[in-house]
């Protein structure tokens, strides 16, 4: 036979603590302040990252302490929404990941001299917040086609009415299933009752068949023809029940393989409508950079139909996803498409640079911080830790989006060593 399920079980157990080893391991890596976002990009075949300054840590302190004072997130609303309560951090699952980027114009300004006022601090929460995308003050989602939009809204409905079609017919299904079983077993009883009382019939008129021939009674022939449409009544009696649970039971056996093939109907239309759904979002995404060939994004511009029957990028310009991602740490340049990881584009980093890039603006350095109670994993993010971009969701597509910034960037300063080293370490 095959493996044991218990030592299956414990092969199990041990590759589960082997990947979760390794997960700790990659986090501890890359909470190294050169790791705090790096990427390869397919489009000029070189690896590109963006460190963690000191000053981007006192910014994102700095950013915890704002919202504890003022008791939310949105603390850059006019009225608050009691869904961005900071006690929503604290509830279990509640934690996020928050992160701020400093950046500056690419005019030259001497940023990282005086007082500073010339850095631009930008700020973003991983994912949604607590349900929404887009919060006043924080930067916005790369993803155009969010749950708020109107083309989302109506997909989403069209798909839901399959999913409710689909799990009221999966009642009727079960529905006919029990019936059927009701009316195969009171057929079958019945069945089985004539046939076992035929049985003996049979047998009383075989005994009496013999007691005539011993006796020679003259009446055998008289006798023997009225036993034979006995036994002739019995065989068409058996055959009328047999023929009515066909009919009865094969009336609603039709029904139930109707009933069946209507649900995988209705079940495989709503899986490929959530399929082609998420192909949209996917596609919806935009990742800017800071190329001068192409780099800097923005809104296209006035009279261009900003969401075409298969565009809701909202107007933003950028690479899509299966673009600028790629998908090993091995950097292989390869066009095929990959299996894009949910989440993609959603975290942190990705949120900052883009909006630094479409502000026109330089990124200097950045920091990620966790916010709020633990992650449920094994205390992967604990709150005040800084963390670097992830690996299997952001990693593959910063390259592309750092890329051209680090040309940008000496710009900025004096091009000495230690006036460098001020912008990028604060």
């Amino acid at each position: 036979g095959g493996t044991h399920p218990i030592i299956l079980a414990a092969k199990g157990a041990r590759k589960m603590q082997r990947d979760s080893l390794m997960r700790r391991n990659d986090i501890r890596e890359d909470q190294e302040p050169g790791e705090a976002a790096r990427g390869f990009c397919r489009r000029c075949g070189s690896t590109h990252r963006l460190e963690r300054s000191q000053r981007a840590e006192s910014e994102a302190k700095g950013l915890m302490e704002r919202i504890r004072a003022a008791g939310r997130l949105d603390f850059d609303a006019a009225v608050p929404d009691p869904r961005f309560a900071v006690e929503r951090m604290y509830e279990q699952g509640g934690g996020k990941m928050l992160g701020v980027l400093l950046a500056a114009s690419p005019s030259g300004v001497a940023c990282g001299e005086g007082d500073g006022d010339d850095v631009v601090v930008i700020k973003a929460f991983s994912g949604q917040l607590y349900g929404e995308w887009t919060v006043q003050g924080w930067a916005p989602p790369l993803c155009g086609l969010t749950h708020d939009h109107p083309h989302y809204e109506k997909e989403h409905a069209r798909i839901k009415a399959r999913v409710d079609a689909a799990g009221e017919m999966k009642l009727a299904v079960e529905e006919l299933e029990r019936e059927m079983k009701v009316r195969t077993k009171r057929w079958d009883d019945d069945i089985k009752a004539a046939a076992s009382r035929l049985r003996e019939e049979r047998k009383r008129r075989r005994a009496t068949r013999a007691a005539l021939r011993d006796a020679g009674d003259a009446a055998v022939e008289v006798v023997e023809e009225e036993l034979a449409e006995e036994s002739r009544r019995g065989k068409r009696e058996l055959a009328r029940l047999r023929e009515g649970r066909s009919a009865d039971v094969g009336d609603i056996e039709a029904a139930l393989v109707t009933a069946r093939r209507e649900m995988k109907e209705l079940r495989d239309e709503h899986r490929s409508m959530s399929q082609v759904l998420l192909g949209q979002i996917f596609d919806s995404y935009r990742l800017p950079n800071f190329r001068e060939d192409g780099g800097f994004g923005h809104r296209h511009s006035e009279g261009r139909v900003a969401e075409a029957a298969d565009d809701f990028s909202g107007g933003m310009s950028g690479a899509t996803l299966q673009e600028a991602f790629v998908s090993d740490e091995h950097q292989e340049i390869s066009n095929a498409e990959v299996n894009l990881p949910c989440g993609c584009g959603d975290c942190c980093a990705p949120k900052l640079l883009a909006e630094a890039s479409r502000r026109g603006l330089v990124p200097l350095s950045i920091a990620e911080v966790w916010m709020g109670v633990p992650t449920a994993k094994e205390g992967y993010r604990k709150e005040g830790s800084f963390y670097g971009a992830c690996r299997g969701r952001c990693r593959p597509i910063l390259g592309h989006m750092l890329c051209g910034a680090d040309k940008l960037r000496p710009r900025l300063i004096d091009p000495s060593a230690d006036a460098i080293k001020n912008v990028m370490l604060g």
